[in-house]
């Protein structure tokens, strides 16, 4: 993205008339500010740049277990928006981990996005109305 044509677009650095931007002058700047690139072209790259920084909405209404198992245990790795809330060792210990995550984790979406999208593992719904706390 240029940086500078959104500067230039907030009004956050003026612009000379039939000048390019600063950063133009730097070669850092496709010239969106002064012609050289179309406005269709700066969204296009725009679109294309912020879409490698997508993130997928959490696709549950809340919290899930992702079953892990092995021959000799199985887990339940509770999650809920993208942030682990721990491992138990059955669904009925599942409630006592539930609660609302305080913010966004980018790294814990990185990690828990592809197996929870994948396919690959059994996953539950939980459902909150079983929370034990609220007893």
């Amino acid at each position: 993205m240029n940086k500078n044509f959104v500067m230039v677009c907030l009004g956050l650095e003026p612009l000379s008339r039939g000048r390019a931007c600063f950063r133009s002058a730097l070669k850092r700047c496709a010239g969106a500010c002064c012609g050289k690139e179309s406005h269709d072209d700066h969204a296009l790259r725009l679109r294309q740049s912020l879409e490698r920084l997508r993130v997928v909405c959490w696709p549950w209404k809340g919290a899930v277990a992702l079953k892990e198992q092995h021959p000799e245990m199985t887990q339940y790795h509770i999650i809920q928006n993208w942030l682990w809330l721990g491992a138990v060792n059955s669904l009925e210990e599942a409630t006592m981990l539930i609660r609302t995550p305080a913010g966004f984790d980018h790294d814990g979406y990185k990690i828990l996005c592809k197996p929870l999208l994948s396919g690959n593992y059994e996953i539950t719904e939980l459902d909150p109305a079983n929370d034990q706390r609220a007893s």
